[in-house]
């Protein structure tokens, strides 16, 4: 063989070898990649530096293994676990209470550098606005992670929630006259009966409209500009989860702090039938078949992401969430 014929094929073997290797990185993962993020997990397969910008290039969104997760629990003091309203934060509030021997009212009324000597090594909790939001992503080097769900489902979640929890119960007389004040300020029109709740679809839409209480509680009062901007200048300890990932969280979270604790589940929905009446053709749908047929132009439709800023940034971290196999990210501040 010659020098030259050597080259050639010297030549050709690093030209395949780079072609596949650049294939490999720079090519989106597969369709399916969401619904092997469990299997991925399991086997704790890395995923690679997959890294996303957002905030006008402030922030990027850093795609994390299983390996890359429990390496950052496992350097962290304590950890936050936090969540909007139907974002899996029961389930992360009733892991605290056992994992750190807490209630979340104590938590609430807690002076920690004051009211006790040890400081729980967990703290699960909802949250509401982006000024508590800010508050607890502050508390380096505790690692925060948020639990993310898009507004869609959380909005049908949460209104599922009013009308099984909130509309049928008899109990709790403030409960009871706050519902009849927000049913006559807000036209709903719903009924109870043996067999369960029926809202015409004209309530339904003004329910949603009223935004009453776990409805009103969205990721964008959270994850505002005012929020990302924070996370820049702060540079928290933060990972965002999407919500089906609580059980496997507070599992990895448990192994470092409370290995005899496993997850925990609550908010399991309620058995009540809630049927949704269309007053044009008197037609009749359960409330889950009606919110899907409607889901695509929900937040069209009502106005849901009127006045809302940042949005987009809410939607580009969102993206690099559910792209990313695990459905874990870190945000980062970049400085480049």
């Amino acid at each position: 063989m010659t020098i030259g014929e050597s080259f050639k094929g010297t030549f050709l073997a690093l030209f395949v070898f780079f072609l596949f290797r650049y294939i490999f990185i720079f090519s989106d993962f597969p369709p399916n990649a969401i619904s092997e993020a469990n299997e991925l997990q399991l086997k704790g397969s890395t995923v690679g530096v997959h890294t996303q910008k957002f905030f006008d290039g402030k922030l990027e969104a850093k795609c994390l293994s299983h390996d890359d997760m429990t390496q950052i629990i496992d350097r962290a003091p304590m950890v936050n676990l936090i969540a909007p309203a139907k974002a899996a934060g029961s389930s992360l509030i009733e892991f605290m209470r056992e994992c750190s021997n807490v209630d979340i009212w104590e938590i609430i009324d807690m002076d920690l550098m004051r009211d006790r000597f040890d400081v729980p090594p967990v703290i699960s909790i909802h949250v509401s606005t982006a000024y508590y939001f800010k508050h607890i992503i502050e508390r380096r080097p505790a690692l925060t992670v948020y639990s993310h769900r898009s507004e869609i489902s959380r909005m049908k979640s949460a209104a599922t929630h009013v009308l099984k929890t909130y509309i049928p119960q008899t109990e709790n007389p403030l409960i009871t006259k706050e519902i009849e004040e927000l049913k006559e300020e807000h036209h709903i029109e719903v009924y109870v009966n043996e067999t369960g709740v029926i809202i015409t679809d004209e309530g339904m839409i003004n329910l949603i409209k009223s935004k009453y209480m776990e409805m009103g509680y969205t990721d964008s009062n959270i994850l505002n500009c005012g929020a990302f901007d924070h996370i820049y200048k702060v540079s928290p300890e933060l990972v965002v989860m999407n919500f089906i990932q609580a059980n496997k969280m507070q599992d990895l979270v448990a192994d470092k702090f409370c290995p005899d604790i496993r997850a925990k589940k609550t908010n399991v929905e309620k058995h009540e039938t809630v049927i949704v009446k269309v007053l044009k053709d008197n037609s009749e749908y359960p409330l889950k078949d009606w919110l899907d047929a409607k889901e695509n132009i929900l937040e069209w439709y009502l106005g849901l992401n009127d006045n809302i800023d940042c949005l987009g940034n809410i939607k580009a971290m969102e993206n690099a969430l559910f792209s990313c196999p695990t459905q874990l990210i870190q945000i980062l501040p970049s400085y480049e």
